[in-house]
């Protein structure tokens, strides 16, 4: 399912509270990530989590405790979620942690490997167990 882009103009109280509320993606691990198109509609994961405010405020909370409470390194989080979306073919998410990856550190030959579903032979241990069990935990969906 696709959800509709969303002009800023159309947003319900709602809907602005939950915006004015989120953490900007260019402060954290996401920053530089396009959140709107040239004409001003929302993409991402603001679309989404304003097209469901109240589970979007939910969602949001979760994610920012979360990532407050992060005990992997930049690096090995970037190889997990990039196996991840490499796995499901999930674009949106893999142009996302693919600048986060460079930033926290992966070299682009590592991001382009693991992007294309590839194990490096260079990354670190903590990125390589991270890899490992990112593998492990997707050959297990059916």
């Amino acid at each position: 399912m696709q959800l509709e882009l969303l002009l800023p103009e159309d947003l319900s109280v709602k809907q602005n509270t939950l915006s004015d509320a989120m953490p900007e993606c260019d402060r954290g691990h996401l920053r530089g990530i396009r959140i709107e198109h040239g004409d001003d509609t929302l993409t991402g994961l603001r679309c989404g989590r304003r097209s469901v405010p109240r589970s979007g405020a939910s969602a949001e909370s979760l994610f920012s405790e979360l990532a407050a409470k992060a005990a992997l390194s930049g690096s090995a989080h970037a190889v997990a979620i990039l196996v991840t979306g490499a796995r499901f073919h999930a674009r949106s998410e893999l142009y996302a942690y693919e600048r986060a990856a460079a930033r926290a550190g992966l070299s682009a030959a590592k991001i382009c490997a693991i992007s294309a579903g590839q194990r490096p032979a260079d990354l670190s241990e903590e990125e390589g167990v991270a890899y490992d069990v990112a593998v492990a935990l997707r050959s297990t969906d059916t």
